[in-house]
């Protein structure tokens, strides 16, 4: 075994994995869609209702400010898909991290609590 096969593991990625609080979650398309279809409606339905309200009662500006921050927020905190998965480089125990932006990712192992790197679709050591 080389030193750089000691100091980084390959990692999977799966398109439609998520984290929810501690816990890693595999959907499918489907249900991803239906999911985010029902989040958007749902938010935008109360949006329009509280901007609704604020618009006849109070003013206009002041309701539309409300709508576009409420669905802001509903898209805000939506459920974001894509999650690597593998081996720790450290420990060997998997860990899993969530696809949030392209580039370098940084987290601690929830087991050894070393830090663990991923880069070019592998988990690295320093």
């Amino acid at each position: 075994m080389t030193v750089e096969s000691a100091l980084s593991r390959p990692a999977v990625f799966h398109r439609w994995g998520y984290v929810s609080g501690a816990k890693w979650h595999f959907s499918n398309p489907a249900s991803a869609f239906v999911g985010m279809v029902f989040s958007i409606l749902t938010a935008g339905c109360f949006a329009l209702f509280a901007g609704g309200l604020l618009v006849l009662y109070v003013n206009w500006i002041l309701g539309l400010v409300v709508f576009l921050l409420l669905i802001g927020f509903a898209m805000a905190t939506r459920r974001h898909y894509g999650l690597w998965q593998g081996d720790c480089p450290h420990c060997g125990e998997p860990v899993g991290v969530g696809h949030g932006r392209p580039g370098t990712h940084a987290f601690d192992c929830p087991i050894c609590t070393k830090r663990v790197f991923l880069k070019n679709g592998e988990f690295r050591a320093l």
